[in-house]
């Protein structure tokens, strides 16, 4: 999930669960948040945000996706804003986000039936708010998290096929931008989304992690806000958005 503001931002890089884990609640001492993460190339790079309006949170994580555990938060009020496979886990940080008025989660392992199940959560006035896969042993399961949201937002799915590149921000149509996005066969599936409170937008595409540090510090530095961080094989894909 994309918060509608960040004010400051950090990022922290570790290679074990434990290390990033002291890394996070550091952050969390200094009143940032989790807002996006991802696993590559044998770091955790965590997305850590402060002026979000968001309320608490937590780290839940299993070998199945933890739903007990999500329930439990849900129950609290907090709610999903992240979540992602490290080749071994789930991880699902959930937030008390006061914008999310309700929440539900699926799996499924054929592609072309989880694209029609966030269909069928469209028409229900809900939106992707985090998208995650699983491989192994050949198989893919796809996650998708939907919320109904106190805002209105206006979705869209898209589909670049071949190695990505920056271009890919042209599938964004005027005033929408990329809120999540993964590898696919080979391409890289994306949700665009319209009055999300973010407007311009930019992409980098890195080969490795310094160079795409490097990228965020820029933009950092013209005011822009790292929305959504993603490993493609081998490859960082970086949005900022303002």
């Amino acid at each position: 999930m994309i918060p509608r503001t960040i004010t400051a931002q950090t990022i922290a890089s570790r290679e074990s669960w434990s290390s990033i884990m002291e890394a996070i609640k550091k952050y969390w001492d200094e009143g940032y948040y989790i807002t996006d993460f991802d696993y590559g190339g044998g770091y955790y790079r965590v997305v850590m945000s402060k002026g979000t309006g968001w309320n608490g949170q937590a780290i839940r994580f299993g070998e199945t996706f933890p739903k007990e555990k999500i329930q439990e938060l849900w129950d609290k009020g907090y709610y999903i804003t992240n979540a992602m496979h490290d080749g071994k886990d789930w991880i699902v940080v959930m937030s008390g986000v006061e914008d999310c008025r309700s929440q539900s989660w699926f799996t499924r392992t054929n592609w072309n039936d989880f694209k029609d199940t966030i269909k069928e959560y469209w028409d229900k006035d809900m939106v992707v708010t985090k998208l995650a896969c699983k491989t192994s042993g050949g198989t893919t399961v796809y996650c998708g998290i939907v919320s109904k949201m106190t805002y209105s937002q206006e979705q869209k799915m898209k589909y670049y096929s071949g190695t990505p590149t920056p271009d890919i921000i042209d599938l964004c149509e005027p005033n929408t931008v990329l809120t999540d996005f993964y590898d696919v066969d080979g391409g890289v599936f994306a949700v665009t989304a319209s009055k999300t409170g973010w407007e311009d937008q930019t992409l980098g595409v890195k080969s490795n992690w310094d160079s795409a540090l490097e990228f965020i510090k820029k933009y950092w530095d013209r005011d822009y806000s790292l929305t959504t961080l993603s490993y493609y094989n081998g490859i960082w894909l970086v949005a900022m958005s303002k």
